[in-house]
């Protein structure tokens, strides 16, 4: 076992900051003393967990959070199986106070209060035309962000399907998962000039599996990925904008559900390490991901 002096100082050698190796550098715990270890000699991800836990890494103590809906928020306000979107029965992010909500009864989603891995999640259901969604005041998203939740989705019938996770309903602009014939599982990030990028998911039946779902932007570059993967970057241009929080599509007479435990948003595109650091310490214990 790494004490905490040994872990801060593996961040450090990650880091850069320990220039060479000398007796400063040793380290010591209770079981073993290491030599100064060169930066690369651990595997990354279990690196970016050590460092994540000796900083107490969590959505709140990274910075530039600006929103995050937590389903376990509204066992306060709603029934197990009660709809959510009510007045008084909104999702309201806990950092930016953005109330999701829906006047239409038959379009509210549902809470689960031990949805996902026994934690509480929102369900969103689908079957064509009509679709459970919840409605936020418009919100643009403009330059660099991170955009990460926790999803289930299981199709109940078909297999073309897209979850738009944060869509503006007036021009399309969305972050999405799409499920495509085949089982073919892809992210889908439009903007508000209406260009559109598909970043494909490989090997992996990524829609019925509990799962952290991610998206970095930085500067035209956009990324997603899922749990400790990066899968997929391509370019993208103009700004982001959403007025919807949540929305399972599906064509024809397809249907699927979709359960959210969480959302977060940043307004800086974070590091891969730092994803890592979160889904090791905080979003993997919670929701047992693999």
């Amino acid at each position: 076992m790494f004490d905490a002096a040994s872990i801060v100082m593996l961040c450090a050698i990650r880091d850069g900051t320990v220039p060479s190796c000398n007796p400063q550098t040793l380290l010591t715990s209770a079981n073993c003393i290491l030599n100064c270890i060169p930066a690369g000699a651990m595997p990354a991800v279990k690196l970016s967990l050590l460092c994540g836990i000796a900083s107490g890494q969590s959505p709140q103590t990274t910075t530039g959070l600006a929103n995050w809906w937590r389903a376990d928020t509204l066992a306060a306000t709603v029934a197990d199986g009660g709809a959510v979107g009510d007045v008084g029965k909104t999702w309201i992010d806990t950092i930016g106070a953005v109330a999701a909500s829906q006047a239409s009864a038959p379009d509210r989603p549902l809470f689960r209060a031990t949805g996902l891995s026994g934690q509480p999640s929102v369900e969103f259901a689908t079957v064509f035309p009509n679709a459970q969604t919840l409605l936020i005041p418009l919100m643009a998203y403009n330059g660099d962000f991170t955009v990460m939740g926790v999803f289930k989705g299981t199709i109940t019938s078909g297999n073309i399907s897209e979850f738009r996770i944060l869509l503006n309903t007036a021009s399309l602009s969305r972050l999405a998962l799409s499920q495509s014939a085949g089982f073919a599982y892809s992210a889908v990030a439009r903007n508000d000039a209406a260009s559109s990028l598909t970043l494909n998911f490989t090997g992996t039946h990524l829609a019925e599996a509990t799962h952290l779902l991610w998206f970095t932007r930085s500067g035209n570059t956009i990324t997603a990925g899922y749990n400790i993967t990066e899968q997929q970057s391509g370019a993208t241009s103009g700004n982001y904008s959403t007025d919807v929080l949540g929305r399972a599509v599906a064509a024809g007479g397809n249907s699927w559900v979709v359960q959210m435990a969480e959302l977060v948003r940043y307004t800086r595109a974070l590091s891969l390490s730092e994803i890592q650091a979160l889904y090791g310490v905080y979003f993997k214990p919670r929701y047992s991901l693999p």
